[in-house]
């Protein structure tokens, strides 16, 4: 099939092959008619170098070899851009200071999953009537007047009462830093 009479809406050139442009390689926005005879074969034009599928040497296009060329190259930039973030030598050390070990102990004794004190849970749920009806709603830490060899919980919950009505109840207790017992019930309500 050989160049039209129609001219490109783009370049004005008159070398439109199958929908393509000839001279600037952009498409009409046509369907090219395909003749029984040419359907599953390749249109090639002759160039210097041998011949070519249409388009192959067109500004613009991309050959298959310089896509898998600048994935690889964008794929090793990544990689090495990672790598220099995570050398083991370029963070800065930082010193530990005996809070740091403290609050880590703290922090050791607390449930990640609803943020409870874990020993504070157990031990409330043996006191209560139905222990299988506790349910934590929340609990915030303070550094009382034995702080950092103690610190003081305040859990918030609901649970069944002896008649079956659910309340809402608190707990203020010393906890160990060390250990993570009570120390001390500081209140109830």
């Amino acid at each position: 099939m050989g160049p039209t009479n129609e001219k490109c809406p783009f370049c004005e050139s008159d070398q439109i092959v199958r929908g393509v442009c000839q001279t600037c390689g952009r498409e009409d926005g046509r369907i090219p008619e395909v003749s029984d005879a040419e359907q599953g074969q390749q249109v090639v034009h002759e160039t210097e170098e041998g011949s070519e599928p249409w388009g192959s040497n067109l500004p613009g296009r991309v050959r298959p070899q310089q896509g898998l060329l600048g994935a690889l190259l964008i794929t090793t930039v990544l990689f090495l851009s990672c790598a220099v973030c995570f050398l083991p030598g370029d963070k800065p050390e930082t010193t530990r200071t005996p809070a740091d070990s403290v609050q880590e102990k703290i922090d050791a004794q607390f449930s990640p999953w609803d943020g409870s004190h874990r020993r504070l849970v157990s031990e409330v749920q043996r006191r209560l009537n139905d222990p299988g009806s506790f349910e934590h709603l929340e609990t915030k830490t303070l550094k009382g007047t034995g702080y950092p060899k103690t610190f003081i919980v305040r859990m918030e919950y609901t649970a069944k009462n002896a008649f079956g009505g659910r309340v809402r109840k608190y707990v203020l207790v010393e906890v160990s830093v060390d250990t993570g017992q009570i120390v001390e019930v500081l209140g109830e309500g």
